[in-house]
């Protein structure tokens, strides 16, 4: 890897995010040059937000010249087309600055879940406790152990749930949590009573869950999407809500947002955001941190985090 990616750095966010973006950069690298998508050529670094402008915008970009580095502001790529970066170019993603507030997320599902309602307190003050609450001594399983997912499996042993953990590769001794299990089959998480979806959308994990799935997993599951919409078939969802008491809470849907006749918007034991679980007071522009970590990184010739391998389309039809 070449000592550093270069100084020149081409911003293409939104408009009124731009400054804030520029500022936060030049606070940590005040030699750095950061100009606007309109003045790019010469940069050798291309900070992009694919999700936020036009797929024909974020193509002339990325054509525009020879890139030594391109970071897109997502933590996923499904939405951009891979196979336009040259394998010469270094392509990575802002994979650890949303897990946070998706943790956040995912932690109040499972205990709105787990403990629907305010304590109950007695007039008197006292706490009187239920048998039937909790998430303690319950299985939870994590699709995916990226920064979003290894927070929530941290979370799940934290809280003294049994986790198990979904991964594409198996995982060596030593190298999940004392007392995690790990598994490479969607299957091996049928009998889970809450399951976590982090995974990213390609072509193998498009429809992960689906009608095999659903007819399989526990009665009553309680499934949490944090991640693409597209990881879930809805129709079987739809049907595993209505036979088999299946519990959702979707932050992310297919297509996004559903309609609003749709069966899932009615459905009892299903709560649905709309794909707001990343956002904190600063997740805005926080991807400008894992932008600057990782620039630190290339000059220490250290490992790039998010780094994008695919020289292929991960746009899933």
């Amino acid at each position: 890897m070449p000592d550093g990616p270069g100084g020149r750095v081409c911003v293409a966010v939104r408009a009124d995010l731009a400054p804030i973006v520029r500022d936060e950069i030049l606070r940590a690298r005040p030699g750095a040059a950061v100009v606007g998508a309109d003045a790019c050529a010469g940069a050798g670094i291309l900070l992009v937000a694919p999700h936020e402008l036009t797929a024909e915008a974020v193509g002339r970009l990325v054509a525009m010249q020879p890139w030594r580095w391109i970071h897109l502001t997502s933590a996923g790529f499904d939405f951009f087309d891979t196979s336009a970066v040259p394998p010469e170019t270094v392509l990575t993603r802002s994979a650890t600055c949303y897990a946070p507030p998706l943790t956040e997320y995912v932690a109040a599902a499972l205990l709105h879940d787990a403990r629907p309602g305010p304590p109950p307190w007695q007039a008197d003050g006292a706490y009187v406790p239920s048998p039937d609450v909790g998430l303690y001594g319950q299985a939870l399983g994590v699709a995916g152990l990226g920064a979003i997912g290894g927070n929530v499996v941290a979370l799940g042993t934290t809280l003294g749930m049994r986790v198990r953990v979904l991964t594409r590769r198996p995982r060596e001794p030593g190298e999940l949590p004392a007392g995690v299990e790990g598994v490479t089959r969607a299957a091996d998480l049928a009998d889970v009573d809450h399951l976590v979806l982090a995974l990213p959308l390609t072509g193998e994990t498009h429809h992960l869950l689906d009608d095999a799935f659903f007819r399989r997993c526990k009665p009553g599951l309680h499934l949490v999407n944090v991640a693409r919409g597209p990881l879930v078939d809805h129709a079987a969802l739809a049907r595993a809500v209505a036979e088999r008491g299946v519990r959702a809470t979707l932050d992310v849907t297919e297509p996004e947002p559903l309609p609003a006749g749709h069966p899932l918007r009615r459905a009892p034991g299903v709560r649905i955001s709309d794909h707001v679980a990343w956002h904190s007071r600063t997740s805005d522009w926080s991807f400008v941190g894992d932008f600057l970590a990782n620039w630190s990184r290339w000059e220490d010739r250290a490992p790039l985090r998010g780094l994008v391998e695919v020289r292929k389309t991960s746009k899933v039809a």
